[in-house]
């Protein structure tokens, strides 16, 4: 069983996302937080927390308040700390190919994604969790 953490401020994508995640691993924890700034403090109040610390992090491009490379310019600072690696995935609606250009610059970052992702995506996810 994994934990993801799903940023992302519109409910439907998340809805879907947490849809297609359970279908293919019914006892996954989904957290989703539709802020940013919110979502980042989280990332802070549990880093050291191997219990509650996601095994998944989505981050949208979109978001308010920081957008998505912004939240990952913060993420990468504090990576060297977190309890555990998580794989990183950036996902998004846009069709800028500058948009997966600049995500691939991220060190820490495991992947790009289209939304909405599908269950291949996910079972592709999965299979690289269980290594």
């Amino acid at each position: 069983m994994f934990k993801y953490l799903l940023i992302d401020d519109e409910e439907v994508f998340n809805f879907i996302h947490t849809q297609v995640i359970q279908l293919l691993e019914p006892d996954a924890i989904i957290k989703e937080i539709r802020s940013s700034r919110s979502a980042l403090q989280y990332v802070r109040d549990i880093m050291n927390d191997a219990e509650q610390f996601p095994d998944v992090i989505f981050v949208d491009i979109n978001i308010p308040e920081m957008n998505g490379f912004e939240l990952m310019e913060e993420l990468e600072k504090l990576s060297p700390s977190f309890v555990k690696k998580p794989h990183i995935y950036m996902v998004t609606s846009s069709l800028f190919e500058s948009d997966r250009k600049r995500a691939e610059t991220f060190k820490s970052l495991t992947g790009f994604m289209e939304k909405p992702i599908s269950s291949g995506d996910v079972e592709k996810m999965i299979n690289r969790l269980k290594g």
